[in-house]
């Protein structure tokens, strides 16, 4: 947009020649179609979500969505058609920082990349035997991790944006959990 600001306010542009006019169109044309490109994409994206919040750290997103054949756990058997597959995802612009079924029986059951057959999962299902366990964990997300904690169990969560725990109550009501901040000159604080 500046390019063309420049070249539309500049005399000596060559644009401003009458053999370049057909440019200067077409370069304002694609220019309109780059805008309302966006603007489709950010109304599209905004239209699905049942919250939005923004800060310094960018734009987190709250969806409701379903996928029947996307959340089968490795070695599990087809299930029946009316179960229930919705879930509540949080995203940070395009990246997903995971999801909770929404349906009760499913509430708790860690999702995603902390699923129980991902490194994290064996290694605290692995550990639970010993007793009450103490995990520090870089970075909220939806709290995945929690789902693995029992009663006894501390996770303590250290996050950059302020923003995941305010929006945590809306993402995933069962978290055992403690939360710490981490400001930008890595002082904690509680």
């Amino acid at each position: 947009m500046l390019v063309i600001l420049v070249h539309r306010y500049d005399p000596t542009s060559p644009f401003h020649q009458e053999s370049s006019r057909p440019a200067w169109l077409i370069v304002n044309a694609l220019a309109a179609v780059v805008i309302i490109s966006l603007f489709v994409i950010a109304r599209g994206q905004s239209a699905g979500a049942i919250l939005m919040a923004r800060n310094f750290y960018g734009v987190l997103r709250v969806t409701d969505e379903g996928a029947p054949n996307v959340v089968m756990l490795k070695g599990e058997n087809q299930r029946p058609v009316d179960e229930d597959y919705r879930f509540r995802r949080l995203t940070n612009g395009t990246i997903s920082h995971g999801l909770q079924f929404l349906s009760p029986a499913r509430r708790d059951r860690p999702t995603s990349y902390y699923g129980s057959n991902s490194g994290i999962g064996l290694t605290l299902k692995a550990k639970a035997g010993r007793g009450p366990l103490r995990v520090g964990v870089i970075g909220l997300g939806v709290g995945t991790i929690a789902a693995y904690g029992r009663p006894e169990d501390e996770y303590t969560f250290y996050e950059i944006n302020p923003l995941s725990f305010r929006l945590r109550g809306k993402i995933s009501a069962s978290c055992r959990i403690q939360e710490r901040s981490c400001l930008s000159n890595w002082e904690t604080r509680d």
